[in-house]
C-alpha cells in the first residue's frame, strides 16, 4: 500500500537532515504578530536569514524550499518564548537552534498497533496549552490520537 505524501500549504513535506540556527533580533520582535506562525519573531528571523517562507509552530518549524517544505523540531526554548509572546508578553532575542526531528518522529515511521488490552483503565486527560497560536496539522493529529 502506497502512502500519501504529507502536504503543507499545498506542497510536499520532507524531514530535515541538518539543523540550522535562527538569530532573533529586536527588529524581528518589533514587527512580529501574535498567534501567527508566519509572522512571529522566530519566523521573521528565519525569513530574513534564509530568504524564504518560514512557519514556526509550537513543536514544528517549516522552511519552504523551491518545491517543498522542510520540517524541523521547534526547540523547547523557542516554544516557551512563543507561548509567552502569544499570551502578550515578550519574545527574547537570541540564537535558537532548530534541529531535525528524531528518527521516531519522522514521516513514514510506523508506530504499530496499540498493545493496550482494554482492561477498563481510562487514559489520563492530556493538557493543551491555551491562548496561543493554532497547532500545525501534525500536532493536532497527535493530540487527537491521544484523546
Amino acid at each position: 500500500m502506497k502512502k500519501k505524501a504529507r502536504l503543507f500549504e499545498g506542497l510536499p513535506v520532507v524531514d530535515a537532515t541538518r539543523g540550522l540556527a535562527l538569530h532573533v533580533t529586536s527588529v524581528d520582535i518589533k514587527g512580529a504578530s501574535k498567534k501567527n506562525p508566519a509572522m512571529c519573531a522566530a519566523a521573521r528571523a528565519g525569513q530574513r536569514e534564509l530568504k524564504t517562507d518560514v512557519r514556526v509552530f509550537i513543536s514544528r518549524t517549516y522552511v519552504k524550499k523551491a518545491d517543498h517544505w522542510v520540517r524541523y523540531k521547534t526547540p523547547e526554548s523557542a516554544s516557551r518564548e512563543i507561548v509567552s509572546f502569544d499570551r502578550g508578553s515578550s519574545f527574547e532575542p537570541g540564537e535558537y537552534i532548530i534541529r531535525p526531528l528524531p528518527e521516531s518522529e519522522r514521516l513514514g515511521q510506523y508506530k504499530g498497533k496499540s498493545t493496550q488490552t482494554g482492561n477498563g483503565k481510562k487514559r489520563n486527560p492530556s493538557h493543551v496549552t491555551a491562548m496561543i497560536r493554532e497547532r500545525s496539522k501534525y500536532d493536532a493529529a497527535i493530540a487527537k490520537k491521544k484523546k
